[in-house]
């Protein structure tokens, strides 16, 4: 999939992102980095959210991480310890009643990152995510690998909540998918078999 050279460990949790549940994400996007040198963000970026434009959305759904999106030569965890320490964008409310606390621009609990120079093949586009529900407890993370021509599902099916972070892994995750047909390919019997 990836490069075998990337070091792709995870920390085990990131409980920080977990404390934005009272802010609208309506409008947040995915933050995009990258762990490959000489790959063009912008074209990555634009190549991933072509169908969200196409279905005339005027704001972006995935942006280039700020300050920094480039970690090329380092591991995925100082990509998760950069998008920890990554400014929100939050726009807090001035009233004072029930509900939102305000805005936040940049979707806390999940990001994509860059794995492959040739990005739109399988392996070159990672979903890092905290877990939901129990499994998230405490801000546990889990990553795998998406399809390019699956972004446009994942990235809006996770912002408009057609998916939960872990369902989504169910729908999008390569490497679940070749176990499926696999496991589809092992059922498959013969006349013969069936005869004994």
């Amino acid at each position: 999939m990836a490069s075998s050279s990337l070091d792709l460990t995870l920390p085990e949790a990131a409980p920080e992102l977990t404390t934005f549940g009272k802010y609208n994400w309506s409008n947040a996007a995915f933050y995009l980095y990258t762990l490959i040198p000489g790959v063009n963000l912008d074209d990555v970026a634009a190549g991933l959210q072509e169908e969200w434009y196409e279905d005339e959305n005027d704001v972006p759904i995935i942006k280039i991480a700020q300050p920094e999106a480039d970690f090329s030569g380092k591991t995925l965890s100082d990509v998760v310890a950069a998008h920890v320490a990554a400014d929100k964008g939050i726009k807090a409310e001035k009233s004072k009643g029930r509900g939102s606390k305000g805005e936040i621009a940049v979707y806390p609990k999940a990001f994509v990152v860059v794995t492959k120079k040739e990005w739109k093949e399988d392996g070159g586009l990672l979903w890092v995510y905290v877990m939901d529900g129990k499994k998230g407890r405490g801000g546990k993370l889990d990553k795998y690998f998406f399809k390019f021509e699956d972004a446009y599902l994942l990235l809006s099916g996770v912002l408009f909540g057609d998916y939960t972070l872990n369902d989504a892994k169910e729908r999008f995750d390569i490497e679940a998918q070749h176990s499926d047909e696999d496991d589809d390919e092992e059922e498959v019997t013969t006349e013969e078999e069936d005869d004994d």
